[in-house]
């Protein structure tokens, strides 16, 4: 955890040898950097909040586009009303629909923006990751495609369930009962 004398390392390495492999870990010590942490699905009406790692970053802008489900659930349907012969699960799996709106352009299913923001960040001092919880505008149930920016370095996505219900099962002696709430009220 000597990060700024590994860096210092890094590049006599660097000086020494020009792999490109030792410019990438000298990156990964002094470069602005953040990411998301997971999350679940939270109540609509409260505003979202996530985790946020970053580091050795002084700002970032985020930006949230909304997620047309309804269009996406439809084309699942209709997939699966069009009998194919060979299954296509990429596109029966709801839980990969952010690396399908990233990696692979399904932009169909993006909305309209739906907030933007900035933030100002304080990182920590010799390259140590900060942690934290992010307060978010979004307050509509849905699902939104959040994009992070880091000022000077990478981009992060992360997809936010927001759920104005909730549903709740118990098993019962050879019954099942299901609850069905408001997702803040109960």
């Amino acid at each position: 955890r000597q990060y700024p004398r590994a860096a210092e390392y890094w590049r006599k390495c660097i000086e020494l040898d020009s792999r490109p492999h030792f410019k990438d870990r000298l990156e990964q010590i002094v470069a602005n950097w953040g990411r998301f942490e997971s999350i679940v699905t939270q109540p609509a009406g409260k505003g979202a909040t996530l985790e946020f790692r970053f580091r050795n970053a002084k700002g970032v802008r985020f930006t949230a586009r909304e997620i047309n489900v309804e269009k996406l659930l439809a084309d699942m349907q209709a997939y699966l009303k069009s009998n194919p012969n060979q299954l296509d699960w990429n596109r029966l799996q709801i839980e990969n629909l952010g690396y399908r709106l990233v990696h692979q352009n399904q932009s169909q299913y993006l909305g309209a923006e739906a907030a933007a923001w900035k933030l100002d960040l304080e990182p920590r001092e010799k390259h140590f990751d900060k942690l934290m919880t992010i307060a978010t505008p979004l307050q509509k149930a849905g699902a939104y495609l959040l994009t992070a920016r880091v000022d000077g370095g990478n981009t992060s996505h992360i997809i936010v369930w927001l759920a104005n219900t909730a549903i709740a099962k118990k098993p019962l002696d050879g019954k099942t009962f299901y609850y069905v709430a408001d997702a803040v009220t109960g």
